[in-house]
């Protein structure tokens, strides 16, 4: 069984096609704000980058209705080698076109974009680069889904806002590719988002050069993730390049750089956990970017963060993976330089609290083998017993008695 993109049709402003995955039909659309009849030329070098790690996860070769670029289709080899390794879940799948040709490139061109969400990432590498960026891209139906029409709307102003405070123009392109027909398949944020970002600037190959696509990362923690500097440059084709770019600078270094910025205290945006107010103040991508504001003392600067930061509340969000640890040391450290004392132990609260853990799992995992020592053995009952005794919460004592119980044994 193959996963199928049929009818791939551009017309006015609406580009369509219909996709099979396991039999099941997907009517999938782009609507841009101008017309695309000759600006999207090779439309399923588009929908190959989009679909390919869907077909990865499904189990199922892709095969497309259309041409695509020759160039675009021996990167995708590099691109699902780099995947398999990161992800033992998904496999390598096969590539079939009607046809395959050299790249299409057109002399004209020279325009940069860069995509724009309102966020850290995406403001900081529109500060960083304001002089090379000539537009700025918007997706609906990636981080709101097409049914929050009023939250859209509010986002919408924010964002052509900014563009406009900036001098640049910003282009808004809807779709129901992300919630309503990837997200069925295939995990956004593991597999999806950045070759769904990249699907929609394809789309415009014609009108750019280049497409500046935030890190949501630093070189110091390149975790396997959708948007990467390992792969984003193997969507290039058609005389388009993708650099992923601010992974220079670690997160807390990203907010330090941008919060003195009038325009980015008006429309900093980093919540999806709501689609009722702009940042809800309370989630963990919330809390962490006004724990960091704090510490650097620039929270009140910030005024898209309509309440208060309840410090209290950090070291109960669990930390949940490196790159999140690393934030939050980075934040720590700055803390305690500025003299955040309540704020510093809430974070390395947070940090013990992900490290202890951490160790559980790991001895869970590994206690049979550990056991066989004899040193870890009686060191091991000893360290137990205390625990037993002494320690007071509850959530230690669970963990201690499963380990017990495997001693015991």
């Amino acid at each position: 069984m193959s996963l199928t993109i049929k009818n791939i049709n551009v017309k006015k402003n609406k580009i369509s096609a219909d996709v099979y995955i396991k039999g099941e039909k997907n009517e999938v659309w782009y609507e841009f704000p101008w017309n695309m009849e000759h600006i999207a030329t090779r439309p399923a070098n588009s929908l190959l980058v989009a679909f390919l790690p869907v077909a990865m996860k499904v189990k199922c070769n892709i095969k497309i209705d259309g041409e695509i670029s020759e160039q675009l289709y021996l990167q995708m080899n590099t691109y699902q080698d780099i995947m398999t390794k990161w992800y033992p879940e998904l496999v390598k799948v096969q590539i079939q076109a009607n046809k395959i040709s050299k790249n299409i490139i057109t002399k004209e061109k020279k325009k940069v974009i860069s995509c724009f969400t309102g966020g850290v990432d995406a403001f900081y590498t529109l500060i960083k680069n304001s002089y090379e960026i000539n537009d700025l891209l918007y997706v609906w139906g990636f981080d709101i889904p097409l049914t929050e029409k009023t939250f859209y709307t509010q986002v919408k102003n924010h964002l052509s806002s900014v563009s406009e405070k900036f001098n640049k123009e910003i282009i808004f392109v809807k779709t129901n590719l992300g919630f309503e027909v990837t997200n069925k398949y295939a995990s956004w944020g593991d597999y999806c988002y950045g070759a769904a970002i990249a699907s929609v600037v394809l789309f415009m190959s014609n009108n750019y050069k280049l497409c500046f696509m935030p890190s949501c990362n630093d070189y110091s923690v390149l975790v396997p993730r959708g948007s990467h500097i390992l792969i984003n440059n193997l969507w290039g084709c058609d005389g388009i390049q993708f650099v992923y770019d601010g992974a220079e600078s670690s997160r807390i270094e990203k907010v330090n750089y941008i919060a003195d910025n009038e325009i980015v205290q008006k429309n900093l945006r980093v919540c999806y956990s709501t689609h009722d107010i702009y940042n809800c103040c309370e989630c963990e991508k919330c809390t962490r970017t006004m724990a960091s504001l704090e510490a650097l003392n620039k929270l009140d600067k910030v005024i898209t963060f309509s309440k208060p930061l309840v410090i209290g509340n950090i070291s109960n969000i669990e930390l949940k993976n490196e790159s999140e640890l690393k934030f939050a040391e980075a934040t720590l450290a700055v803390a305690i330089k500025n003299k955040k004392i309540e704020l510093a132990a809430q974070l390395n609260k947070q940090i013990l609290n992900y490290k202890s853990k951490k160790i559980e799992n790991e001895l869970n995992n590994n206690l049979d083998k550990l056991m066989e020592i004899e040193t870890f053995f009686n060191a091991s009952n000893m360290i137990v017993d205390w625990h037993l005794i002494h320690n007071t919460k509850s959530t230690i004592k669970k963990s201690i008695r499963i380990i017990a119980k495997k001693l015991r044994k």
